[in-house]
């Protein structure tokens, strides 16, 4: 296999900023290991349906398979916008679309994932999935601002839940029309909050948000269950699901001295599939 053509592309989750991030382009997303590994060679593969699609746009892509190794056997974690990525910087790579900017990036991502019902997909997880760590976004400015410090200040546990929302269909579902102000809001104030360390406004950002996100009916029931459960521990500093709906992915944030009690008490409960504990050795 050709090592030039293989990516690692990391895992995500959006820690504040869904449905806000597809009409004002301002969310956060955190990324971390494990990662997608995606290579392009020439050996007898299933295509994957996104690059099928995208073969059809870019005939040199045609001779080529490409192959996902997933860390993830449920799927989940940005795995679709992982493969958009993927092919995006290999065309780069081989000078077929310039290398630029968020704003032309985003626009290229969009051309190929959306097609034109719902609300747009953010691109934020594209934008993002290169690097480790939380990228504070600002679309519409071309800015992104990446910062370690919410695995420096808390101890984090994502939970893989057992239901499954498809964002790009779930986006169809909304108006267009959807007002996201006070979304953007909050979101915005998480990041102000996060770029400077306050973690009494971070989190009651976080809070709010949430808060606002159920005010839609934006929440699925059996999250809204879980949440129910969990969030009177004593140790848990704040979770909330996240994504679509909040369905497949619930973030847990404690005290790093405490999120290893955290995760063994929820370890075997039976909402959860699996239990990350993202750069939890750097504690």
């Amino acid at each position: 296999m050709d090592k030039h053509h293989t990516h690692q592309l990391y895992s995500k989750i959006f820690l504040i900023g869904e449905y806000a991030a597809c009409q004002h382009g301002r969310g956060i997303v955190f990324c971390f290991p494990p990662v997608f590994e995606m290579s392009f060679h020439t050996a007898p593969n299933t295509n994957d349906p996104i690059f099928s699609k995208l073969q059809l746009k870019y005939p040199c892509l045609q001779s080529l398979n490409c192959h996902i190794h997933s860390p993830h056997r449920h799927g989940g974690f940005g795995q679709s916008s992982a493969v958009f990525r993927a092919v995006h910087q290999h065309l780069c790579d081989h000078q077929i679309i310039p290398t630029s900017n968020l704003k032309t990036d985003y626009m290229w991502y969009l051309q190929h994932a959306w097609d034109g019902h719902g609300l747009t997909p953010s691109g934020l997880d594209f934008l993002s999935q290169p690097f480790p760590g939380c990228h504070l976004i600002d679309r519409d400015q071309s800015q992104i601002i990446t910062t370690h410090c919410l695995q420096e200040t808390f101890g984090i546990l994502i939970c893989h839940m057992k239901q499954k929302v498809a964002t790009h269909t779930h986006l169809k579902t909304i108006d267009p029309s959807f007002n996201s102000e006070v979304l953007d809001e909050y979101t915005q104030n998480a990041m102000n909050a996060l770029t400077h360390r306050d973690t009494s406004t971070f989190l009651s950002a976080l809070e709010a948000f949430q808060n606002e996100i159920r005010s839609h009916d934006l929440e699925h029931p059996q999250t809204t269950a879980f949440l129910s459960q969990i969030t009177p521990h004593p140790l848990i500093q704040h979770a909330r699901g996240c994504g679509a709906l909040g369905a497949d992915v619930v973030l847990i944030l404690t005290k790093p001295a405490h999120c290893n009690t955290v995760y063994q008490e929820l370890s075997k409960h039976e909402a959860i599939q699996h239990i990350y504990r993202p750069f939890h050795n750097e504690h």
